[in-house]
């Protein structure tokens, strides 16, 4: 079995209420994987269970860690963070790439140096659009937690973490990105914009980025109805990829699929299946849930490993 990384779904809540929260579309039929066995971290049960379990994914090769969460934000539960530290530690092999999948909310020089402390090397800021506002607003960011991006980035860079751009492409926070209409001026427009979105990646001192394919489970919820309302047209993509193609040079071939190219001095990777529906034969990630369980989808209890 080839896994790329593995993800930790950390357990606790989310003071954000994101339009398009893939969480959210998700939750319901996770419930039985959503067993919260780590309430009590001192459980010595618990420790010794999840301790097996990164073993398990260590020996398979997996060296990759992703501290995110089911409809939480990994941040707001430091405690949790501070413990699987511990945990990881106690291992014979214990994960060093760790990355932390994040919202931004509650990131500051207290909380940065903690995760400095717990051996996260990596921030991936999950973004719906590169203006504040925008992005305060289709995040559902409370007041008193919204920030300015390119102060939150220089903070990240300032203290010595690699900086990830996770961008969740919607019409609404990229207004000048992405267009309905597919035309020969339309084209010249998204290209003109694409090289101004790296420009600003790099200004704000990137070192990687992703752009990831919004998921939708086509429900009449609420997030699937914006996702809906404002999901990105297949021709952007296409000519997102060329760009790339064309400007950038090829890295390396990940094991799911996605080639990462370098552009600008930066890592970039096009996420269009960020459910990991579409290739069964390597597995872009593992889930180790709260239940102390290891499951190959973020929805379906069927997908038990471990």
């Amino acid at each position: 079995m080839k896994i790329q990384s593995v993800s930790i779904d950390v357990p606790g809540g989310c003071p954000n209420n994101c339009k398009f929260c893939v969480s959210e579309l998700t939750k319901e039929s996770a419930t039985g994987m959503l067993e919260n066995k780590l309430k009590d971290i001192d459980d010595p049960w618990a420790n010794m269970q999840y301790a097996d379990r990164l073993e398990f994914l260590r020996d398979l090769g997996v060296n990759n860690v992703i501290l995110t969460g089911t409809a939480s934000e990994p941040v707001a539960n430091m405690k949790f963070i501070e413990w699987f530290y511990k945990v990881n530690n106690s291992i014979s092999s214990r994960f060093k790439h760790i990355e932390l999948q994040t919202s931004g909310v509650l990131l500051n020089d207290k909380t940065l140096d903690e995760l400095d402390t717990y051996g996260v090397k990596t921030i991936s800021l999950s973004l719906s659009s590169l203006s504040s506002k925008l992005n305060n607003s289709i995040s559902g960011i409370p007041e008193k937690l919204q920030f300015d991006i390119p102060q939150l980035c220089n903070k990240i860079k300032e203290n010595g973490f690699n900086l990830r751009l996770s961008l969740n492409i919607n019409k609404a926070g990229f207004p000048d990105l992405v267009y309905d209409k597919e035309d020969e001026r339309l084209t010249k427009l998204t290209k003109l914009g694409i090289w101004q979105y790296f420009h600003k990646f790099v200004r704000l001192g990137a070192d990687q980025v992703t752009f990831r394919k919004l998921y939708s489970d086509d429900s009449d919820s609420p997030q699937a109805a914006w996702i809906k309302q404002n999901d990105v047209p297949d021709h952007f993509w296409s000519i997102l990829k060329k760009y790339i193609v064309d400007n950038g040079k090829p890295l390396q071939k990940l094991p799911f699929g996605a080639i990462k190219y370098s552009i600008f001095g930066l890592s970039t990777v096009i996420d269009d299946d960020c459910m990991a529906e579409n290739n069964i034969e390597v597995l872009k990630y593992a889930i180790l849930r709260r239940n102390c369980k290891i499951y190959s989808d973020w929805k379906d209890p069927a997908s038990l490993i471990f």
